[in-house]
């Protein structure tokens, strides 16, 4: 009888072990996957429906935000004939639009409209307006490990603890400058301008939670430009002005000079005026006559141009209703067609959407209107200008 002994026993049984090369042929554990599914359902369905609330709770903190835009036409030349090379050259390079936009994106522009409008009075452009955080805000607020530190320690790394530093309060100059500097960059950040290509417009647009205010900023911003670049004009010629006025009295002066040498000249060797002294009392008289004229000429101009100043400066769109403005054969013409096109507009608006071709066509065109009549009404202002200059001269 013949016993297999244990060795022969275990190489029996190591032969009988598939490799580890061998695939078992065993189907896809489908129902292995769905059994587990089902054992871990209940922590499935608590995570999908912590998910989903969250999800909400979150919407609900979102905020809605519209962005109001509007075109600016730049380009606009004046009467006077230009350069042909540097028009060519400005607009091969884009050099014009280039200034434009850093213009329209100056922090003094920025805070010429943050001024006008009061926007330091809305929590929107003041933090320290704005309410304490609620909500997620505020939950996810406790859980910033800035809050986990102990005041104590926080004081001693800053100095107050050992009596080393003392914190000095800010004036109230230095708050409201701080608020303005903050007021600048979250303004900038909402406003975009993006320069259509091909043309001299440039579009403005602003955003904002509150959609009224984006379409005020986004109005005001080119109002204030445009008024900004008059104002520019005219203090340029005030000190033309000014120069002039103060060489016309040197000049005075050394006329009443020469003619006081003159008269003692005369008194000294004994001359007479005989019939040329009659003559030159008449050409005094007669000069001193256009004299009181061009004054009262001088007064009348120069009124009328302190009420257009005073317009401006109260609203820059009350010089449309100044009278040389309304008197203007041109301006009158342009209003026609402004009345037209917006006519036009309104009919079709009620067929088309804003973003229809025909409607984006009217626009362009009742911008382009609304341009040149504010060129014309800067060619008023400026002849107001220059016909005190004018009077001052004679």
């Amino acid at each position: 009888m013949n016993t297999p002994s244990p060795a022969t026993d275990v190489s029996l049984k190591a032969s009988t072990v598939p490799g580890r090369n061998e695939l078992p042929d065993e189907p896809f554990p489908l129902l292995d996957y769905l059994q587990l599914l089902w054992f871990r359902r209940r922590l499935i369905i608590l995570l999908t429906v912590f998910a989903g609330i969250f999800g909400y709770l979150y919407a609900q903190q979102l905020q809605s935000i519209y962005t109001a835009q509007s075109t600016l036409l730049i380009g606009v030349q004046d009467s006077k004939p230009a350069d042909l090379n540097q028009v060519l050259y400005q607009r091969y390079f884009g050099l014009e639009a280039a200034e434009e936009l850093e213009l329209l994106r100056s922090r003094g522009l920025a805070e010429k409209v943050i001024t006008r409008m009061g926007l330091l009075r809305l929590p929107e452009f003041n933090p320290s307006l704005r309410p304490p955080p609620s909500g997620l805000k505020a939950f996810f607020g406790k859980l910033s490990p800035r809050n986990w530190i102990p005041s104590s320690v926080s004081d001693a790394f800053r100095g107050t603890s050992s009596g080393e530093l003392v914190s000095v309060a800010p004036s109230a100059e230095e708050i409201e400058r701080r608020q303005m500097v903050t007021a600048v960059n979250i303004f900038l950040a909402k406003l975009s301008l993006v320069p259509v290509e091909g043309t001299d417009v440039i579009m403005v647009r602003f955003s904002s939670p509150d959609p009224r205010l984006a379409a005020r900023v986004a109005n005001t911003l080119p109002e204030t430009y445009i008024v900004d670049k008059l104002e520019a004009k005219l203090e340029s010629s005030e000190r033309v002005s000014e120069w002039l006025s103060a060489q016309l009295e040197d000049l005075e002066n050394k006329v009443r000079d020469s003619e006081q040498a003159v008269e003692l000249y005369r008194i000294e060797h004994g001359f007479t005026e005989g019939a040329s002294g009659d003559l030159l009392t008449q050409q005094l008289s007669s000069i001193n006559s256009q004299l009181i004229i061009s004054r009262a000429e001088r007064a009348e101009a120069q009124a009328r141009l302190e009420q257009v100043r005073r317009l401006m400066v109260a609203d820059a769109d009350g010089l449309a209703t100044a009278s040389e403005v309304l008197s203007s054969p041109v301006i009158v013409t342009l209003r026609s067609q402004e009345s037209e096109v917006q006519r036009r507009s309104s009919e079709l608006a009620v067929e088309y959407g804003p973003k229809h071709p025909r409607m984006l066509q009217v626009n362009a065109e009742l911008a382009d209107v609304r341009a040149r009549i504010g060129e014309e009404i800067r060619k008023v202002v400026l002849g107001l200008v220059n016909e005190v200059e004018v009077a001052r001269t004679r």
